[in-house]
């Protein structure tokens, strides 16, 4: 029907990518969020520009390499024009202006209410909603089986040592995870933060970012400051009847970068296409086909991650940085990064 009812539950840019595509699909779309501004979402803001998404609002500049450090530090060269540092608030306000103009009704500062009574009230309901989900909330289903935590600070303060690269410093493998510094503003300003694996001994604290800025001598005024729930490990199951999960709240996310932007704003595209389509029985398929080999991939390398000894990053990065992103997104990339390691344990 061209005019399937579809509610939104959440205005982050999984949400408000569902709602836009469900309007354009002629849909009549209610997405409700709890928050009273829109662009009130502080955390990650790197957007990976893949699967046919256009460039996002608020952009700074093209990053052009990840930087990771160990002991030592090794570059990942990333393609030209494909990952950006942005304003997250910037995007999301373009994104939530368009779906205006699409007719979507907008409604901030709302609890969407139960579930149970949308998915009566409404053809479809896509729970955009984060991690944890107001579906696992609500049913007791949906549980991302492996999290993390991650808190982060909006700065001023001189970046520009870092500017145009994406720096990340890796902690310890009992913590599995890492303190970043994004820079921003031409190195004005910066997202940076701290964050690891649930499990892994004790949360992270503001501290720990602290501690993190005074070894690194980097002097800083605190803007903005938050934290959020990651999702590690995807869900099998995205559907539930009329019920989609799209984003954190399904779980999707590069495990080995814990990068989620961009499947956040694919998986809502595809959600809301679909909703508008009465195909949501198509969902996960095509969801799968689209993004599932680089789900695929970054969960391998993130299980190897866990299972390798801190020193042997030393190697492990190496072997990713002259394999590049490809090995996300095909299974001989992948293959690569494995054989590259090997041959330099054997070259050792």
């Amino acid at each position: 029907s061209s005019m399937n009812k579809v509610a939104v539950v959440g205005g982050s840019l999984s949400g408000l990518w569902a709602a836009i595509a469900a309007a354009e699909y002629g849909a009549k779309v209610t997405l409700f969020e709890r928050k009273s501004n829109i662009g009130d979402f502080y955390g990650g803001e790197v957007f990976t520009q893949i699967y046919g998404l256009p460039k996002p609002e608020g952009v700074h500049y093209a990053a052009e390499n990840f930087v990771f450090h160990v002991n030592n530090t090794h570059y990942v060269k990333l393609p030209p024009n494909t990952i950006w540092m942005i304003d997250r608030d910037v995007y999301q306000e373009a994104l939530a202006k368009k779906a205006a103009s699409l007719g979507v009704d907008i409604r901030l500062s709302t609890h969407a209410g139960y579930l149970h009574d949308l998915r009566h009230s409404f053809d479809v309901v896509i729970d955009a909603s984060g991690c944890p989900s107001v579906t696992y909330c609500e049913y007791g289903f949906g549980k991302i089986k492996e999290t993390a935590t991650a808190l982060y600070y909006l700065s001023s303060g001189d970046f520009t040592k870092y500017n145009h690269d994406l720096h990340m410093w890796w902690l310890s493998q009992k913590t599995l995870g890492y303190f970043w510094i994004f820079p921003k503003a031409n190195g004005t300003k910066a997202n940076l933060g701290i964050g690891w694996v649930h499990g892994a001994g004790r949360p992270p604290h503001f501290s720990d970012v602290d501690d993190w800025l005074t070894r690194l001598g980097v002097k800083q005024t605190i803007d903005e400051k938050g934290g959020h729930i990651i999702p590690v490990v995807p869900l099998k199951k995205k559907r539930y009847g009329n019920l989609l999960l799209v984003g954190d709240a399904a779980g999707l996310m590069n495990s080995t970068l814990a990068a989620g932007n961009h499947l956040a704003a694919m998986s809502g595209k595809i959600a809301g296409m679909l909703a508008a389509q009465d195909a949501i029985h198509q969902y996960e398929h095509v969801l799968n086909r689209t993004i599932g080999m680089e789900l695929s991939n970054s969960q391998i390398l993130y299980r190897i991650q866990k299972r390798l000894p801190f020193d042997a990053f030393e190697r492990y990065f190496p072997a990713m940085g002259k394999t590049g992103p490809k090995m996300f997104f095909s299974r001989m990339g992948l293959l690569e990064v494995g054989l590259r390691y090997a041959w330099s344990r054997v070259a050792s």
